[in-house]
């Protein structure tokens, strides 16, 4: 979608599966106004991070749910939809399909 077609428009909710620090969803609320933002993350640091990054820009607590786990064994936000789903790619995550490796 081009920016000057949402510039005027409104998410109510927007989701990251590998938030990390919460950067991505911080973009997307640099560009577009968000109601509610939703993300997990697997390491506790970034998951800590994310949350304090949400307070520091303003979006007051309510209006986020970030959570620690892993996404792709255990996704907590599994049964929601979301308007729009962002993403960088869990690189530094260990994980196969292939269920004979662990």
């Amino acid at each position: 979608m081009k920016r000057d077609k949402i510039k005027n428009q409104k998410l109510k909710s927007v989701y990251d599966p590998t938030c990390n620090s919460g950067s991505l969803l911080l973009q997307v609320a640099k560009e577009i106004e968000v109601e509610n933002f939703y993300g997990q993350e697997l390491k506790s640091t970034a998951y800590n991070l994310a949350r304090m990054n949400m307070i520091l820009h303003n979006i007051q607590y309510n209006d986020f749910d970030i959570q620690q786990g892993d996404s792709l064994e255990k996704p907590i936000h599994k049964n929601m939809k979301f308007e729009v789903i962002v993403a960088k790619p869990p690189f530094q995550a260990k994980w196969s399909s292939d269920k004979k490796i662990s």
